[in-house]
C-alpha cells in the first residue's frame, strides 16, 4: 500500500476505489465531449474544487456566526462571514445608505429550492396563497402541499409575462407572495412594474436570480438598468450558487430589511433550524473563493462574452428560419419555439435527437402540453468557446432540427423514435462533428 501522502487525489481514488474512479473518469470524458448548452449549468473553477475536497467538510457547526450550538467554530464563523461580505460586495449591498437599502444575507442554503421553501415558511402561514410562474414540476413539490398556488405564464404573443392575467389573479386571490423566475425570459424584467402591483396588494415580491445573477452584477441590461434591477424593488432575492455564479451547489438568501426589519430573522429561522441542519462549510468556503474570483478577475468581459455567444446562437438559428421565443436574447438564454404555427418542430423528437447528438439543453413548459427547448451559453463560454465556433454549432443545431422535421415516427413509441434517430445518417454526422468540436475546447481537470 502506497503512503497516501505521496499520492495525488486521482491516484488515491484509483488505488482505494477503482470502481468509483472508473465511473468518475467516464463522466469526465462524457462532459468533455458534450456540448452543454443547458442554461442552468456552469463549470466550477478548480480552486473551488480544491476547497470542496478539503477538511472543512469534517466540521459540524449548527447555528449562525457568533451563535453556534457549541464551541470550536471561530474559524468557521470567519469563513462564513467572509462569504457573506463578498456577496454583499459583489452586488453592491455593503453600504446601508445605498439606494438598494439594508440587505441581510444567509449563505447556508443547501440549494435554491430549499431557500425558496424557507421563504414561504418564514413569511406566510400554511394555506396562504402564493403566485409563481407555471412549472410542470412545481406542481409536484411540497409547496403545493402547504400553500394555495396560482400560476401565471406569458402573454398571447409570448413576448413577456401576461401582466393583465397577473393583475386579475391578484384581485381574485390576493397572494401573499409572488415569485419572479430567472429561467423564462431571455430579456430584462421590469421589476418596477411588479413593485407597484405588490405595494397595492401588500404582497411580498420575491425574485429568483439563479440564472441571471451575473447580469445584475455587471449591469448588462442597458441604459434603463435601474428599473430592471431587482435589488431596487424586491423584498427578497434568492439564488442557487452553481448556475450564473459558477460556484458549488448551494443557495443564497438576501432580504431587504429596509422594507420589513423582522422578515430576515423569520426566514432565517425557517431555513435553520426549520428546514436544514448544520451548514455545509466546504460549500460555503468554495463559494467564497468563487466570489473572490468574480471580484478580482476580468469577469465583466467574460460575462459580455456569454451574451455575445448567446446572440450568435439566436441569430444563426433565426437565419435558418428556426422560430425563437422573444426573437433573440439579451442574456445567456435562447428558447426554440416548438409550437410555432408556421413550423413543425416535434418537441419529443428534437429533445431526444439533441441528447443523442451530444447537445445538452433545458426545457420550458408554458402549460401542461406546450414544451420549448432552452439553450444557454455559460458552459460553452467557460470552456473558451468563441462566436465563430458558436456559429458553426448553431448551424449544426439547425440541421438537427431540419432532420427532426423530416423524420416519420410514431411518437407514442420511444423505441421507434430512437431507432429512427440512430439510423439517420445526417444525425450521426452531426453527432460526430459536435464531438470533434468539443474535444478542441478547453476543460478544467476534475480529479
Amino acid at each position: 500500500m502506497t503512503s497516501t501522502s505521496l499520492l495525488s487525489l486521482s491516484e488515491l481514488i484509483k488505488e482505494e476505489d477503482p470502481e468509483v474512479y472508473k465511473l468518475i473518469k467516464e463522466e469526465e470524458c462524457f462532459q468533455i465531449d458534450l456540448l452543454n448548452l443547458h442554461p442552468a449549468d456552469n463549470i466550477m473553477p478548480k480552486s473551488c474544487q480544491e476547497v470542496l475536497r478539503g477538511i472543512l467538510t469534517n466540521k459540524y457547526s449548527e447555528g449562525y456566526p457568533g451563535a453556534r450550538y457549541y464551541g470550536g467554530t471561530d474559524i468557521i464563523d470567519k469563513i462564513e462571514m467572509t462569504c457573506i461580505n463578498r456577496v454583499k460586495k459583489l452586488f453592491r449591498l455593503e453600504d446601508k445608505e445605498s439606494p438598494f437599502g439594508n440587505w441581510n444575507l444567509n449563505v447556508q442554503g443547501y440549494s435554491g429550492s430549499t431557500v425558496k421553501m424557507a421563504i414561504c415558511m418564514g413569511s406566510i402561514e400554511v394555506n396562504d396563497h402564493i403566485m409563481t410562474f407555471f412549472n410542470r414540476e412545481e406542481c409536484k413539490t411540497v409547496i403545493e402541499k402547504f400553500y394555495h398556488v396560482s400560476y401565471y405564464s406569458l402573454n398571447s404573443s409570448k413576448e413577456y409575462f401576461d401582466m393583465d392575467d397577473i393583475i386579475t389573479k391578484f384581485r381574485i386571490f390576493r397572494p401573499k407572495i409572488i415569485f419572479i423566475p430567472s429561467h423564462v425570459l431571455p430579456k430584462a424584467i421590469n421589476f418596477e412594474e411588479f413593485r407597484i402591483i405588490c405595494d397595492e396588494f401588500k404582497t411580498l415580491l420575491v425574485v429568483d436570480i439563479s440564472e441571471t445573477a451575473v447580469f445584475y452584477v455587471y449591469s448588462l441590461y442597458g441604459q434603463d438598468y435601474s428599473r430592471y434591477n431587482p435589488f431596487r424593488y424586491a423584498d427578497v432575492i434568492y439564488s442557487n450558487t452553481q448556475s450564473s455564479l459558477g460556484g458549488p451547489k448551494g443557495g443564497i438568501l438576501m432580504v431587504n430589511s429596509s422594507r420589513d426589519p423582522n422578515l430576515f430573522n423569520k426566514i432565517n429561522s425557517a431555513l435553520f433550524p426549520g428546514l436544514q441542519g448544520g451548514p455545509h462549510n466546504h460549500q460555503i468556503c468554495a463559494l467564497a473563493v468563487q466570489l473572490q474570483n468574480m471580484l478580482v478577475s476580468d469577469f465583466s468581459t467574460y460575462s459580455k462574452k456569454i451574451i455575445e455567444n448567446a446572440r450568435v446562437l439566436a441569430q444563426t438559428l433565426l437565419d435558418n428560419d428556426i422560430p425563437l421565443l422573444f426573437k433573440g436574447t439579451d442574456n445567456h438564454m435562447v428558447i426554440i419555439d416548438c409550437n410555432d404555427k408556421n413550423n413543425n418542430i416535434p418537441y419529443i423528437i428534437l429533445h431526444k435527437s439533441l441528447n443523442w447528438c451530444g447537445i445538452n439543453h433545458g426545457t420550458l413548459y408554458l402549460n401542461e402540453n406546450d414544451a420549448y427547448i432552452r439553450f444557454g451559453s455559460y458552459v460553452f463560454t467557460a470552456r473558451g468557446g468563441d462566436c465563430e465556433t458558436m456559429r458553426t454549432i448553431s448551424n449544426l443545431i439547425a440541421r438537427c432540427i431540419e432532420e427532426c422535421q423530416n423524420l416519420t415516427v410514431d411518437v407514442e413509441y420511444e423505441q421507434d423514435i430512437m431507432t429512427k434517430i440512430i439510423d439517420n445518417y445526417n444525425l450521426r454526422q452531426i453527432k460526430d462533428k459536435i464531438c470533434a468540436i468539443m474535444k478542441n475546447l478547453e476543460f478544467p481537470d476534475q480529479i
